[in-house]
């Protein structure tokens, strides 16, 4: 449709805080455009008191700015271009400890810059529809004398045909990624990319199938196919009941990040994937009274993983290794309840996943492990929140647990939980 229109924005606070911003809408029926511009910066020199005397914060003055463009053009009544820009600077000074707050040699500072430009193309055809996408990525952190940056191309399609019981999509991407990285060899890069086959039947209203399967590429490393099962059920379905029941079975792989790799002599150019073979099973019920709205799910799950990648303590540094078996297995469950008290409506939810996490076999030096939880992943996890709302305002309580785990030290476990 045919519209104008700009917002502006203004903030001002304490120790110099400051915001500006504008975004801005034109466009008719051929053309939108969609433009964000934002400014902020903070001095962030507030008064503390140390050893009884009283100081001004020094060095933790931050500042940044950003620019994002969209727009999009409707070329026919089938196909659409877009294209997206988008800059953001964001500069920080590293607030000293006290101590070192008067003295300028101990001051640090970190500069996050991210530039990204993205071509879109999406058609529409009798039988099916189609997307490409390209884009740039060029993403820079200066901390110091260290630069970590990241240059990336890549390149996507897909091909979608929707029939009134089944959906078939396939597709495929590329990306090349040059890491410039102080930690890293000169001349590192690498390609990555996958092509896959999807698609979903719905028989009737209660049942669901989808079968999937992708095939991975990386530089120098074997990724094997991917494949994917799964059916949902939804023996009842009535006005105020709703239950359903679904599994799913599949063979992951998971690839080493550039780090796992690249990170000077501590990385590790022979690490394999992860592969896994998962499955879950899930189900939910969902009942509605008048007043009363009651949802629950639970998920039963188990991986079984071949060369899980972890960072361990190799004497006095650390390398990233393969852990030649790890048997994951746990439930996820959860509940939310939602009813008035008088005309204020209150939510509440509850939220636990109990996860083992076992080390089946490994090198020699983590056999104190086997047979025993993963170090640094807890075996239980809960939160639950209590939300009270009357019209606009609202107000809500959050609690969260997470139980005891681990260390990683394989010589002497030490445990710790928050």
């Amino acid at each position: 449709s045919n519209r104008f229109k700009i917002s502006l924005q203004t903030d001002h606070g304490s120790y110099q805080k400051d915001f500006n911003g504008l975004k801005m809408n034109i466009g008719n029926e051929k053309v939108q455009n969609h433009t964000v511009l934002f400014h902020q910066r903070c001095e962030n020199n507030f008064t503390f008191h140390f050893r009884d005397e009283e100081f001004r914060q020094k060095n933790a003055a931050y500042k940044s700015y950003g620019i994002l463009n969209e727009t999009d053009v409707k070329i026919n009544s089938r196909n659409t271009l877009g294209a997206s820009i988008w800059h953001t600077l964001y500069d920080r000074r590293i607030q000293p400890m006290m101590q070192n707050n008067e003295d300028p040699s101990k001051y640090e500072d970190i500069t996050d810059q991210s530039s990204k430009v993205i071509l879109r193309h999406e058609g529409k055809g009798k039988w099916i529809t189609w997307r490409n996408k390209a884009a740039w990525n060029n993403d820079r952190e200066h901390y110091k004398e260290d630069l970590i940056a990241t240059h990336d191309i890549s390149v996507a399609s897909n091909v979608r045909k929707d029939m009134k019981k089944s959906t078939i999509e396939a597709g495929g991407d590329i990306q090349y990624i040059h890491p410039e990285v102080d930690a890293y060899q000169a001349g590192t890069h690498e390609w990555r990319g996958s092509i896959f086959l999807l698609s979903r039947f719905r028989p009737s209203s209660k049942l669901t199938l989808h079968g999937n399967i992708r095939k991975g590429f990386a530089s120098n490393i074997h990724i094997p196919l991917s494949p994917s099962l799964g059916i949902y059920i939804t023996p009842m379905r009535l006005k105020k009941n709703d239950w359903g029941i679904g599994c799913n079975i599949s063979r992951n792989t998971k690839i080493p990040n550039l780090n796992d790799r690249y990170w000077g002599h501590l990385g590790n150019i022979d690490l394999d994937p992860e592969n896994a073979l998962s499955w879950e099973v899930k189900c939910h019920w969902n009942t509605t009274l008048e007043h009363y709205r009651f949802t629950s799910g639970v998920t039963l799950y188990r991986n079984d993983v071949d060369n899980w990648i972890m960072w361990m303590p190799r004497g006095i540094i650390w390398k990233p290794i393969n852990i030649e078996r790890v048997l994951a297995k746990g439930i996820e469950s959860g509940m939310t309840h939602a009813f008035p008290i008088s005309r204020v409506q209150n939510k509440i939810s509850i939220r636990h996943n109990y996860s083992f996490t076992e080390i089946k076999a490994g090198f020699v030096n983590i056999k104190p492990f086997i047979g025993h939880q993963m170090p640094l992943l807890p075996q239980h996890t809960l939160s639950g929140r209590w939300l009270v709302q009357q019209k606009r305002t609202s107000f809500s309580l959050n609690v969260q647990y997470t139980g005891e785990r681990t260390s990683s030290d394989i010589y002497g476990r030490q445990r710790f939980c928050s």
